[in-house]
């Protein structure tokens, strides 16, 4: 259920980006002083592998992989989240979720992100578990 449930997450939020990439596409553009539109094509490549991946911790029978990249997606999120928070003070949202995430960057968001990294890790371990066991 865990794998669904980040799957069905990781699919919610590239979806959300894809829709709506501008919250998203302003916050690249402030932390790498990318012009607007070459941020909107980094969010839109982003949205897509979050949804590829989502869409294989759901479906793969070995999910030790997609396990992988959300552990380094997560991670990612929570760097750029605490270093728009600490750096430039970023009083908009991350646009995580599109526009459905207007709420200012906190330090709970942070660690909620976090969270889901060290939850996708233990996806990690046990689809490394069951590819040893299996073989």
């Amino acid at each position: 259920m865990l794998r669904v449930g980040i799957g069905f997450l990781l699919i919610a939020a590239g979806v959300a980006k894809l829709l709506v990439p501008e919250a998203a596409s302003a916050l690249v553009q402030a932390l790498t002083s990318l012009p607007l539109r070459a941020s909107t094509v980094v969010v839109t490549s982003l949205a897509i592998v979050e949804v590829t991946v989502g869409i294989a911790l759901i479906v793969a029978r070995d999910f030790a992989f997609p396990a992988l990249l959300s552990t380094a997606l997560f991670l990612v999120f929570a760097v750029v989240k605490a270093a728009a928070r600490t750096f430039l003070h970023w009083n908009a949202g991350c646009g995580c979720f599109g526009s459905v995430s207007p709420q200012e960057i906190s330090l709970a968001s942070i660690g909620a992100t976090v969270g889901l990294a060290g939850a996708s890790f233990v996806l990690l371990k046990l689809g490394t578990n069951r590819a040893t066991m299996g073989s």
